[in-house]
């Protein structure tokens, strides 16, 4: 069973999200998980094989809270959510270790692209999100 773990204040896009991923990913257990906080309190209980994370959370930015997770387990998944794809953004949370990112709300097919990628060792960076 995959385990999925959804870090994003909104309750409704974390559903919404969910929904998507039962749709192409088998056998998944989701977790969803509001602040930064409780994420990283929880990490070592949770154990997830992919996270998807806001890039702007209430408590702590998405590249903080990367930082302090890749901390705690190194081989961590993290699809990064961003509005607006920011060169300076990008470029630090790539540094720190996340695997990929996506435009919020994704679109179905890149959510399953970069799931599936991030998930079997690549990255994930849509072309608007690619550094030079």
């Amino acid at each position: 069973m995959t385990k999925i773990v959804i870090v994003d204040q909104h309750p409704a896009f974390r559903e919404s999200l969910g929904m998507m991923l039962h749709e192409f990913l088998a056998e998944i257990q989701i977790t969803g998980v509001e602040t930064s906080h409780q994420f990283v309190s929880d990490l070592d209980q949770i154990s997830p094989d992919l996270v998807i994370m806001d890039g702007r959370l209430p408590d702590r930015s998405g590249i903080e809270t990367a930082t302090i997770a890749f901390a705690k387990k190194p081989l961590l998944n993290i699809i990064m959510l961003i509005m607006f794809p920011e060169d300076q953004y990008v470029q630090k949370a790539r540094e720190a270790g996340v695997k990929g990112f996506l435009p919020k709300p994704p679109g179905l097919k890149e959510l399953t692209d970069a799931c599936e990628k991030v998930m079997s060792g690549g990255s994930y960076f849509p072309a608007e999100m690619k550094m030079p």
